[in-house]
């Protein structure tokens, strides 16, 4: 599995792409995933820690601001997601709602 990353700041968080790629693969051993896993880092409100792309299936965004230790606990939330999409369990109209 490979886990591409996306940013809509100038500011690069090397430290956050070690623990997600690593622990995005590890999760990918217990459940299904595309083979590719696209991660946007963008700061989101205090009280947002990510959320899954409504258009692409295998898209989720993380607050860039989220502790290093934060981020096993939401990451693997959000893929979960990806793989409910990914498997037909879980879809989001274009207006939003999910089934």
């Amino acid at each position: 599995m490979d886990v591409k990353f996306f940013y809509k700041t100038d500011i690069r968080k090397q430290e956050h792409e070690v623990i997600i790629t690593s622990f995005a693969k590890a999760v990918a051993r217990v459940i299904e995933l595309p083979r590719v896993v696209e991660v946007c880092l963008y700061p989101l409100a205090k009280n947002v820690y990510g959320g899954i792309d409504k258009l692409y299936a295998n898209r989720i965004g993380l607050n860039i601001d989220l502790k290093l230790e934060e981020l096993p606990l939401i990451l693997t939330h959000e893929l979960i997601h990806v793989s409910q999409k990914y498997l037909g369990q879980l879809r989001i109209t274009h207006t939003g709602v999910y089934y």
